[in-house]
């Protein structure tokens, strides 16, 4: 089962390769800090994000990794 943040990880993730974004995050070590902090580099990552994206590529990469890694 998922979590919510590692949910958030994942959209994290993903909208990182969309912006071409490489990031490594260190997660504020208050559990009550770590979702908001992942929503605020989500929506900075969104910023990031070209008006146009080839759809083949999120298709790419739909099929291979969006489901895959986190399968029950």
């Amino acid at each position: 089962m998922n979590t919510n943040q590692q949910q958030l990880e994942h959209v994290l993730d993903l909208l990182c390769q969309l912006a071409d974004r490489q990031i490594t995050i260190f997660l504020p070590a208050d559990k009550k800090e770590q979702i908001p902090y992942i929503k605020k580099e989500i929506i900075k990552t969104l910023d990031k994000i070209p008006d146009y994206v080839d759809p083949s590529v999120i298709a790419i990469q739909h099929d291979n990794w969006l489901f895959n890694d986190y399968e029950e």
